[in-house]
């Protein structure tokens, strides 16, 4: 175990959840954000106990994520590695048939939380002259957007922005900054999408691979991207497609 620390947010969902699982002892810090607690993620605290501290928090309240960096400064210990995945649902609407709304809740949970929370966090990095930090992206901003998401790939746009940006103003500081953008995903992320059985097979039937994607073909990207041997790669996003993109 190195002594080093990680912050997770959205690590109560299904990639969250597996990749803590998958490279939590890897550290002796681990900062999990959730926004509500499953049976997944009661497992998971009782599993890596007092290592694993859970910070619930809402990012569609501003304020929250300023909140868990008061926590984080008064617990003294600051994460070195920082992993992104909070995203609002897909729901398919036309532009023209959306609520102003639907815009900035995507953009507060998935671009406005990573800017708040680095802006308290990547000084810390930077003095130490180390730093990971991912961000979760989407295979919409590779190539041909899908229709009906406009707040959705709206907001994975400015991400992939800010990843960038960071991207270029720290790799002097040892700070890697990189995106994945995998292809579809069987997860509880697609809950609640109109005929989401339909979908996800019409998805896995044009896909090379004959399937979606899955969330083990996720993790060794992730767990790579934060390993020292990821240490001249910066400023990249990483498709996990099977091929369709």
């Amino acid at each position: 175990m190195d002594e080093r620390c990680i912050f997770v947010t959205g690590a109560s969902s299904d990639i969250g959840v597996e990749l803590i699982n998958s490279i939590g002892d890897n550290y002796s810090m681990i900062y999990a954000h959730y926004r509500n607690d499953n049976e997944s993620f009661s497992a998971l605290k009782e599993s890596f106990g007092e290592r694993l501290f859970p910070l619930k928090g809402d990012f569609l309240n501003r304020e929250d994520p300023r909140h868990l960096l008061d926590i984080i400064k008064e617990r003294g210990v600051f994460p070195d590695h920082f992993v992104h995945l909070p995203s609002d649902k897909m729901t398919g609407s036309r532009f023209h048939k959306r609520d102003p709304e639907d815009f900035r809740h995507s953009m507060d949970i998935s671009f406005m939380s990573a800017a708040a929370l680095l802006n308290g966090l990547i000084g810390s990095m930077a003095k130490k002259r180390y730093g990971r930090i991912i961000f979760m992206l989407s295979s919409c901003i590779l190539g041909r957007a899908p229709a009906y998401q406009s707040p959705y790939v709206t907001s994975k746009y400015a991400l992939f922005g800010l990843m960038k940006a960071l991207s270029s103003e720290y790799a002097s500081k040892g700070i890697t900054v990189n995106g994945i953008s995998p292809d579809m995903m069987d997860t509880r992320f697609h809950d609640g999408t109109l005929k989401k059985e339909v979908v996800l097979k019409e998805n896995a039937e044009i896909n090379p691979l004959g399937r979606n994607i899955a969330i083990g073909d996720v993790i060794p990207v992730i767990s790579y991207l934060l390993s020292d041997a990821a240490e001249a790669v910066t400023g990249q996003n990483i498709a996990v497609t099977g091929g369709v993109r």
